[in-house]
């Protein structure tokens, strides 16, 4: 999973940078999911339903970004909007793949990786909420 991310984050941002239209920035997750049984017993078990989350967590953001993009009144303030949510996933990649070394290592890390990526998919849910809350409605 961590491999991939990165190769994901790098690419996104280079056909974004090449297109001459700017569009808000989608996350799209390199991997496909395993398996999430409803009593997960195994590290591959974790894993799978923490992925299962992010995917439906990077939804809900697509859609806020989305939606607040087109509702910004400047084209230079889209330009801030969409470096921001890059440098977001930047981020998110980084400081989860901290986490994810110095909490457990082994074949627990990518379980911790995918949780502290839900974790902190939520907490910027909670941040364009924030931010949608101040823009004027169109």
């Amino acid at each position: 999973m961590f491999g991939f991310a990165v190769a994901l984050i790098a690419l996104s941002t280079t056909v974004a940078a090449a297109s001459s239209v700017l569009k808000p920035p989608v996350i799209r997750e390199s991997f496909s999911p395993l398996a999430c049984p409803r009593n997960p017993q195994t590290t591959l078990a974790a894993e799978g339903c923490a992925e299962r989350q992010i995917l439906a967590t990077d939804r809900v953001i697509n859609r806020q970004v989305a939606l607040i993009f087109r509702l910004l009144p400047t084209y230079a303030r889209r330009v801030k909007f969409v470096q921001g949510e890059r440098s977001y996933l930047r981020h998110r990649h980084a400081q989860c793949l901290k986490e994810a070394a110095v909490v457990s290592g082994g074949t627990a890390a990518d379980v911790d990786y995918a949780l502290c990526v839900v974790a902190n998919n939520r907490g910027h849910i909670k941040a364009l909420a924030a931010l949608r809350s101040v823009l004027p409605r169109r």
